[in-house]
């Protein structure tokens, strides 16, 4: 019985056209087909939550239930309130207290009293919410599409491992705004680049002496239509993905996550200056359309982990923002990693269904090919290649903070910079 099934599903997805390119918004609802359907929920946001809670690791599987997230309220004076110029004011609002107060949210699970305010006594208003494979929270209702970040000791339950590295996120509250800032003005200055996507901070509430507190992140993107795959999920979901598109697991996954993951680490260092410090899985989210096709868009999140490079910084003009990093004692990166072995963190662990030792290989040399390519033609500049499965590229950097390599940063600039604010001649 299992044969026949298969051979029909293989019957039809010979016979089925798959459209490879991004679909528009416009475009993105249409009827999905039988096979699609018995995978995904049609509400691709709720999807990307459920891939997040449950295909994935043991150890971080979460319930798919909504949870209320209590708050405590504080006054303004013991907080330290910062928020993006892009984010809407009603999110700024709905944190504050009738009394002219904030709100202060609590992790559900957290035990440690080291957090500020864990013995204020909680308020009567709770905070819909969902659980992600991390310590945030996917919010709900009047805040869909936004995420919170809170300190805890124990981001995956009561039961969970004890983690108490988690209850310092004052380390992602300093530089959220800024680096977030930084890169919705270069979205600005620069031509359009649809490969790439980046969700940025919105607000951090933290408070006034440690500076530990909430950071909230816009994740509106995942919620134009597309499924947004987790990569941490690829040993899980990604099989049946792979095998609705008529392919091999590791051969598909290694052009549509690790080379277009490598090509998107390079878009980001040209466009922003910037790369992860630790690019886990976690963070990286593959963009899909209605029929599970990857359109080749790569979602970062968690940008209070980058760095910037400072060959690539001083080569794009930007020193103004690598002293805002100095002011807030950010270090300047003087090499590049694109780091290719943290992206691929715990692939291999998944039991029966991890990426084999093989796998892992063919990965990590695709995407740093992929990286180094996507540089040279982005640069027009010829870079060494490495053996393939390096974290840091020594070679690569010397080329680029070379004269050479940083008079191609300065065409690449003047190149991509919309044409209705270059200066004029």
């Amino acid at each position: 019985m299992t044969k026949v099934k298969f051979t029909g599903l293989f019957i039809f997805l010979t016979l089925f056209s798959f459209q490879t390119q991004a679909l528009s918004c416009k475009f993105v609802y249409h009827e999905q087909s039988n096979f699609v359907r018995a995978v995904v929920e049609g509400d691709a946001y709720r999807q990307w939550m459920k891939w997040e809670q449950t295909d994935n690791l043991a150890k971080y599987r979460k319930s798919t239930e909504a949870i209320q997230i209590p708050v405590s309220e504080v006054s303004l004076s013991q907080v330290i309130i910062e928020k993006s110029f892009a984010a809407p004011e009603s999110l700024l609002n709905f944190f504050k207290s009738p009394s002219g107060g904030m709100l202060w949210p609590k992790h559900p699970h957290n035990t440690s009293d080291t957090v500020p305010f864990f013995n204020e006594p909680v308020v009567n208003q709770r905070i819909t919410a969902y659980y992600t494979s991390s310590r945030s929270l996917a919010l709900d209702g009047a805040l869909r599409g936004f995420t919170i970040k809170l300190p805890t000791d124990h981001p995956h339950g009561p039961l969970g491992e004890y983690q108490p590295s988690k209850l310092e996120t004052n380390d992602d509250v300093l530089p959220a705004i800024r680096r977030s800032e930084h890169i919705m003005r270069q979205d600005q200055i620069l031509n359009d680049d649809p490969m790439l996507k980046v969700m940025p901070e919105a607000l951090t509430i933290s408070a006034a002496g440690s500076r530990i507190g909430a950071v909230i992140r816009d994740v509106r993107l995942l919620d134009d239509g597309h499924y947004y795959l987790p990569a941490l999920s690829l040993p899980f979901a990604g099989r049946k993905i792979s095998l609705l598109n008529n392919s091999d697991f590791e051969s598909f996954w290694a052009q549509h996550y690790a080379a277009a993951l490598g090509e998107a680490k390079a878009r980001m260092l040209l466009r922003y200056g910037l790369q992860m410090e630790t690019p886990n899985p976690q963070n990286m989210l593959i963009q899909l359309n209605r029929d599970l096709q990857p359109t080749g868009v790569i979602v970062f999140r968690d940008i209070s982990d980058a760095y910037v490079v400072e060959a690539a910084a001083t080569g794009l003009g930007l020193e103004a923002h690598m002293n805002r990093e100095r002011q807030i004692l950010i270090s300047i990166n003087d090499f590049v990693m694109p780091y290719v072995s943290n992206s691929l963190w715990r692939l291999d662990q998944a039991g029966p269904t991890s990426l084999s030792r093989e796998g892992m290989r063919l990965w990590a040399k695709e995407h740093n090919e992929a990286y180094i390519r996507q540089l040279e033609i982005e640069l027009q500049l010829q870079l060494p290649r490495t053996d393939g499965i390096n974290d840091t590229l020594s070679d690569v950097y010397e080329v680029l903070k070379s004269p050479l390599g940083q008079q191609k940063f300065r065409e690449w600039r003047e190149k991509n910079t919309r044409k209705a604010i270059q200066p004029a001649a």
